[in-house]
């Protein structure tokens, strides 16, 4: 994250921030490998 930058919340309906994760599966780059396809995020408190 960058240093004096406000963040907030996302709110349905705004579009996902581009990330890289790894899996079980392997390494993603969302959106990059899943242009063109539905998608769905879930997700749970820390």
């Amino acid at each position: 994250m960058e240093e004096g930058k406000a963040y907030r919340m996302p709110l349905i309906g705004d579009p996902a921030p581009a990330f890289r994760a790894v899996t079980t599966q392997g390494e993603i780059n969302f959106p990059k490998d899943y242009y063109g396809r539905w998608v769905v995020f879930f997700s749970h408190p820390a």
